[in-house]
């Protein structure tokens, strides 16, 4: 009889230990977080801490981030926009739950190399920022699907850029990108690859931001090849090569037959090369507008 007391004890004290384990971890499946509240107040967010999965705050320049998110321990999608941080606020890397995390203009300088930590992540952005390097940490977030990246000052990417095995999306737009390492064709479920270069924008209601942006870009053109992995991409469904210096494409364009979208749009690319794309590629909608043989 006491051995049957003590195993059912231990049965008890197990399940409860794996319930509050569970309420700390918090995950909920992709589509279940989606379905959840998006919290945009924080003292609302405050109110029932555990119950807060989804939280969006625009800073309007606010110095730094509210103190209280730290205790949104179960939070698994974080955006904070229009913050004026500089620095990343390192109190975001206990938040281990993070499935989504998003600094949008929020003039951030460096990405932490504790960035790797956040294990869990799939989406991470940080677009608008002054950003110049990427860490070679940021190749060890195995489970990423898409990174966001565009309008910083990023020159070039680190080879551990590699090791994003599950990418999917990757965005590097408006970035002064003078070459791209050999191990961006390791990325083999990449879907959707945007390159194109610096270009004059418009930033809606923050005329600053808009001046300091343009000036900071004039004339910036550096991407002038493309290793010859790039034609590794198998998977690769949309390419966008504007605005760039590009003149020349590697060889075996042929092997990317999932191509439907390629953008060509006031480059440098030679005309021969536009042409060498369109037979490589027949089915690929192929837009030339601007390059040397298509003045309109």
């Amino acid at each position: 009889m006491k051995s049957t007391k003590t195993v059912l004890s231990l049965f008890i004290l197990t399940l409860l230990l794996t319930q509050c384990r569970q309420k700390d971890i918090g995950l909920l499946e992709w589509h279940e977080m989606r379905l959840s509240k998006e919290y945009t107040s924080m003292k609302e967010a405050l109110q029932d801490p555990h119950k807060v999965y989804r939280l969006t705050l625009r800073g309007e320049g606010a110095a730094t981030i509210p103190k209280g998110i730290p205790r949104l321990i179960n939070l698994q999608e974080l955006r904070l926009i229009y913050f004026k941080l500089e620095e990343f606020p390192k109190e975001l890397l206990r938040l281990h739950n993070l499935q989504t995390l998003e600094l949008g203009s929020c003039s951030l300088k460096a990405i932490p190399k504790g960035i790797a930590s956040l294990q869990h992540l799939k989406m991470l952005s940080f677009y608008h920022n002054a950003i110049v390097e990427i860490p070679a940490e940021l190749g060890r977030l195995k489970k990423l699907k898409e990174l966001y990246l565009q309008m910083n000052l990023i020159e070039s990417l680190p080879p551990e850029i590699g090791g994003l095995t599950w990418l999917k999306r990757l965005n590097l737009s408006s970035n002064p990108l003078s070459t791209l390492p050999e191990e961006i064709g390791e990325l083999q479920f990449l879907e959707y690859l945007d390159l194109q270069g610096v270009r004059r924008v418009d930033f809606k209601d923050h005329p600053k931001e808009t001046e300091e942006f343009n000036t900071r870009y004039k004339d910036k053109r550096p991407l002038k090849s493309l290793p010859e992995s790039f034609t590794q991409l198998k998977r690769l469904e949309e390419l966008d090569l504007g605005h760039n210096g590009l003149r020349e494409l590697p060889e075996n364009l042929e092997a990317l037959q999932r191509l439907r979208n390629i953008d060509l749009g006031f480059s440098d690319m030679k005309e021969s090369e536009v042409e060498r794309l369109r037979e490589a590629l027949p089915d690929a909608d192929i837009n030339a507008i601007g390059t040397p043989g298509n003045n309109f």
